[in-house]
């Protein structure tokens, strides 16, 4: 089977089984491709752990400069058919330069000495000294 996504072609290549060291999981594979090109290829885990009785999924991502391909598997249907969750995330990765961006800003606001909390107590305990000088300090 295959969908088409913005400019994606997803192929479900189909399911394998792994044993891990404490799970044992369902592998599902996807190839992608655009403009006919093999992108990249995407493994899926449904995990099961045994000890804690506990279903995991862990999503096949192929992270890009402009994008991010996400391919997550969902439950097994009834007549033996799988569901499984497609998003294509354009620029998600541009939030971290955003973050970082912000980091910058705030360091330089930091090193502006008028806004350095000392400056501010200072400023404030001669104020209550002397209101005059705060008379002086405004205009």
């Amino acid at each position: 089977d295959s969908v088409n996504l913005q400019g994606y072609e997803f192929v479900f290549k189909g399911i394998s089984q792994l044993q891990g060291p404490n799970y044992s999981a369902d592998v599902a594979h996807v190839d992608v491709y655009q403009n006919s090109q093999l992108v990249s290829t995407l493994k899926a885990e449904k995990r099961f752990y045994p000890v804690q009785r506990n279903v995991m999924t862990e999503a096949g991502i192929d992270s890009g400069f402009s994008r991010d391909l996400f391919v997550a598997l969902g439950e097994q249907l009834k007549n033996g058919d799988w569901s499984l969750r497609i998003y294509v995330k354009p620029f998600i990765n541009w939030i971290w330069a955003g973050a970082f961006i912000m980091a910058i800003g705030g360091v330089f606001s930091i090193s502006d000495k008028r806004y350095r909390m000392g400056n501010l107590a200072r400023n404030a305990g001669s104020a209550k000294e002397n209101p005059k000088n705060l008379m002086e300090q405004t205009s």
